[in-house]
């Protein structure tokens, strides 16, 4: 299984690229400032 990290995971040109590499079926970890937003793709929110 591929991997790929996104960093701006939340809004914009990063949440459509971790949106089309999670329906490839890769795992996609995603780095974002502001992780409450509602991504239908999201799994886990880490937060400080």
């Amino acid at each position: 299984m591929q991997t790929v990290a996104i960093f701006g995971a939340a809004s914009g040109l990063g949440a459509a690229m971790a949106a089309y590499f999670h329906a490839q079926g890769v795992q996609v970890i995603g780095i974002a400032r502001h992780p409450d937003k509602n991504l239908p793709w999201r799994l886990q929110v880490f937060k400080r």
